[in-house]
């Protein structure tokens, strides 16, 4: 057979290899391949359970928007927040199939580890399950893989930032108590318990104790701090139909402009070291704290 003939046969075999390699590789190697956008688009409920986690944090999405539940808690989630999981979701992408001949990787797979989640998007479920390999000699990342509906094949998808997925339900839930408008500029602060009242006003610059008439110069750090107050967790069992087991003080701030915020807090006589508190900001927003917090955060200095 002529040379000539042997390298175009030759020249047509190396083409056709390569067309079956590159065909094969895509089919079982997807590159850079959305595994979950499909599922997200009409998602109405997501469930997740964090390794170790006694009960998972199911989100459903409702006509008066998004809310969590968690054991017995069923609380308004924060839009933003179910925006950002959902995001990260759909940001997830595979770089290729674990193959059988990364056996011995598996050991570095933590079942203990492992994050398992369902998206509900009405006709359709998606159950996911999710593991982080252990960081080996200070690898720069560390590979995930992500298993879709019991499916044989492990994706590597790595890695996933895991920790900024909602564990429970105070992740997902807003704790924000205060928020100062741009235009709000402090005229006065009254402290209310039912025993007494304390009042300071902001004149010149300068907070003046009105009972005593002395400055107080550490309300401006206070009012401060108070402009974004958050509380510790959601307030899941108050029972505000049992006043007369709380004792209730107050915190008010008065604006220049007719605008006030209102921080009220429950005491509960029978769990010591238990408080429950409420801003006109956010009425259908309970948090709790505990008495460090409060010292540090709610409590005008006296």
């Amino acid at each position: 057979m002529p040379l000539r003939s042997i390298l175009l046969w030759l020249f047509i075999f190396l083409i056709a290899y390569g067309a079956y390699e590159y065909w094969d590789e895509q089919r079982v190697r997807p590159f850079e391949a959305q595994l979950l956008d499909t599922a997200l688009a009409g998602a109405h409920g997501i469930e997740l359970r964090a390794p170790g986690a006694t009960s998972p944090l199911l989100l459903t999405q409702t006509e008066k928007g998004w809310v969590a539940s968690q054991a017995t808690a069923h609380l308004p989630a924060e839009p933003e927040r179910v925006a950002r999981l959902i995001d990260a979701l759909r940001t997830i992408r595979s770089y290729g199939v674990a193959e059988n001949s990364a056996a011995a990787r598996r050991q570095d797979w933590d079942p203990e580890r492992e994050w398992r989640i369902s998206v509900d998007a009405g006709e359709n479920t998606t159950h996911l399950r999710l593991r982080n390999r252990e960081p080996r000699d200070s690898l720069p990342h560390v590979t995930a893989y992500l298993r879709l509906n019991n499916r044989p094949e492990w994706y590597a998808v790595g890695p996933v930032e895991v920790a900024e997925l909602p564990a429970d339900i105070a992740r997902i839930h807003d704790l924000t108590l205060s928020s100062f408008p741009l235009n709000f500029v402090p005229r006065s602060l009254r402290y209310a318990t039912a025993d007494t009242t304390v009042i300071w006003e902001n004149s010149a610059e300068e907070w003046i104790d009105t009972g005593t008439g002395a400055a107080s110069p550490e309300l401006e750090a206070y009012v401060a701090r108070f402009a974004g107050l958050s509380g510790q967790s959601p307030a899941m069992y108050f029972d505000e139909t049992r006043p007369e087991r709380f004792s209730r003080q107050s915190v008010t701030i008065l604006g220049r402009r007719g605008d006030s915020i209102r921080i009220v807090c429950w005491y509960d006589t029978l769990r010591p070291d238990h408080y429950f508190l409420q801003s006109n900001q956010a009425p259908r927003r309970w948090v709790t704290a505990d008495s460090t917090w409060m010292r540090a955060h709610f409590l005008p200095p006296r």
